[in-house]
């Protein structure tokens, strides 16, 4: 149970790091 919560946690975590580096990208691309 407790692998599940932590992969749980660590794959939210990972995807919510993905999206926010997106974010950054499209803002920085955006700036021109």
């Amino acid at each position: 149970m407790m692998g599940i919560i932590a992969a749980f946690i660590l794959g939210s975590t990972v995807g919510s790091l993905i999206f926010f580096l997106a974010l950054c990208l499209v803002g920085a691309f955006r700036d021109d």
